[in-house]
């Protein structure tokens, strides 16, 4: 891009019709974002749908992977765009038919946990997007209720959901000197690396606590860690592994 758009260096058709309802649609600035991007990669290439991977959202947006994928759902639910996924990825369609969209309303109030409501009693956009986790020092009864929830890793944004602060800080009791939240990293790193061996994962609470105590245990053991037998990937994690201990290295 050199800063000087001429339409003979390409352009996106769009009927006038479609351009106007666009016009007089309420959405929030990063379903803007998402959308174009959808419509550029589609009818900029003369196509009523195309298959768009998360990374190129990324980078014509500059948007993180959790708020895209929120804004997607979004417009998914206001039937501003349709999403179809396989085994490569998801496919987007722009939907033309701009009677069927359901925008957000003029007016709307906004609740003390940060949703808003519109004055039809219907729910619409989170006021924030949810972090990786929280890390507010005081753990409300909120917080409390979610230690509840089952942790799991979210393919699409590369990241574990549901952690808690409550959760990190007994973590960090249990084996003291580790550094829980960099721990962390490091797994979700492994688990993209090794898609394939998430599926076999059964429950990922365990496998975090079995992968900070092999770290707590290598830590004891010396920088080598020499003196650790296996990865903390629990037989029952695994029908892969169910009858054996995976000696260290094997990642």
């Amino acid at each position: 891009m050199n800063g000087n758009p001429q339409v003979e260096d390409g352009y996106t058709k769009i009927a006038n019709e479609l351009t106007e309802a666009l016009a007089k649609i309420r959405i929030s600035g990063e379903e803007w974002q998402v959308l174009w991007v959808i419509i550029r990669k589609t009818y900029g290439f003369n196509k009523k749908a195309d298959w768009i991977p998360l990374r190129q959202f990324v980078e014509l947006t500059g948007l993180n992977k959790p708020h895209i994928i929120q804004a997607i759902k979004k417009l998914e639910q206001k039937k501003i765009v349709t999403k179809n996924g396989n085994d490569v990825g998801n496919v987007y369609e722009f939907n033309k038919h701009y009677n069927e969209w359901q925008p957000l309303p003029k007016k709307v109030i906004v609740t003390k946990n940060g949703n808003t409501i519109t004055k039809n009693g219907n729910e619409s956009l989170p006021k924030m997007v949810p972090s990786k986790y929280n890390t507010k020092d005081n753990i409300s009864k909120d917080n409390s209720r979610r230690c509840k929830t089952k942790i799991i890793f979210n393919s699409e944004t590369e990241l574990f959901e549901n952690i808690t602060e409550l959760k990190i800080q007994k973590w960090a009791l249990a084996y003291p000197g580790l550094d829980i939240r960099q721990s962390i990293k490091q797994m979700e790193i492994w688990l993209v690396a090794n898609s394939k061996r998430i599926q076999a994962i059964k429950n990922f609470e365990r496998f975090i606590v079995n992968w900070l105590g092999r770290d707590f245990e290598k830590s004891k053991g010396g920088k080598d860690g020499r003196n650790q037998k296996y990865i903390p990937i629990s037989r029952k994690d695994s029908d892969e592994h169910e009858d054996r201990d995976i000696p260290a290295g094997e990642w």
